[in-house]
Order: structure tokens, then C-alpha cells, then sequence
């Protein structure tokens, strides 16, 4: 009889795996297909199940990548590949430009290699809400 695996990894192994993780992650390129952007946009399209491209370098109104407009849920996304803080200026920034876009997304996701703090995600978030726009947030 076979030993059935642990339900859960131990404490030691739980902290390696995270810390390969971190450092697979932080060894990507910022932008591009195979940067962190375009791993954000594989796992968004596979949660989705909606096809996602990214946008060029440039002006981007806040949107690193997003499903086509015409698709509902309308989702975009802003991927910050960062060791330190997130700079608040710069994401608030984002929720600004998305609220003037002509076709704001339904949802916008900000997916982060770093924690986002509560002081980043308040007033994005209230904002966004008073917008029609649902934010996700997939931080470290």
C-alpha cells in the first residue's frame, strides 16, 4: 500500500518553492510576450477563457493588455514587475486614464510581483467603483 503525499507542503518547503518563485518571476522581462506581461496575459486567459493582447510601448491608458473591447466582461490589465514598492502615483495614474478611456474596461487587474498595500489599493479602488470599474488585484 502506497503512502498517500502530505495535504499540504511543510514550512520549509513551502518558503524554497515561494523563493523560486519570486525569483523565476523577477527574472522575466518587465514587457513583451515572454516578459511578465505576457505571463499575465496566459493566466488571464486561461482564468477568462477570452483572448488577450497587449498593447505596444507607448501611451497605453493604463492598460498593459486587454480582451477586445466588444468581449463581456471587457478585462485589462497592468502587470508591475517590481523588487520595491509600487509607486501609488504611478497606479493611481493608471485609474485616472482608464476612467477618461473611451472604452473603459469592465474589469482591470493589477498583477504585481510585490505586495500592494492598502494605501495603494483604497483610493484606486473607490474611484475605480465610482466608475462602473471592478479592479482584481493579484499581488505577491
Amino acid at each position: 500500500m502506497s503512502e498517500s503525499p502530505p495535504p499540504f507542503l511543510p514550512p520549509t518547503s513551502l518558503t524554497g518553492a515561494l523563493d523560486d518563485l519570486r525569483t523565476a518571476l523577477t527574472d522575466l522581462k518587465p514587457t513583451g510576450q515572454h516578459g511578465f506581461e505576457g505571463l499575465l496575459a496566459r493566466v488571464l486567459s486561461t482564468i477568462s477563457g477570452q483572448d488577450f493582447r497587449l498593447a505596444k510601448s507607448g501611451l497605453q491608458f493604463g492598460k498593459d493588455g486587454e480582451t477586445l473591447a466588444s468581449t463581456s466582461p471587457h478585462i485589462s490589465f497592468e502587470a508591475k514587475l517590481y523588487t520595491g514598492d509600487i509607486p501609488a502615483t504611478e497606479v493611481h495614474g493608471k485609474i485616472t486614464q482608464l476612467i477618461g478611456s473611451s472604452a473603459p474596461p469592465d474589469i482591470w487587474v493589477l498583477g504585481a510581483t510585490v505586495e500592494a498595500g492598502t494605501q495603494l489599493l483604497d483610493p484606486m479602488q473607490s474611484a475605480a467603483e465610482k466608475n462602473g470599474i471592478a479592479i482584481l488585484v493579484l499581488d505577491w
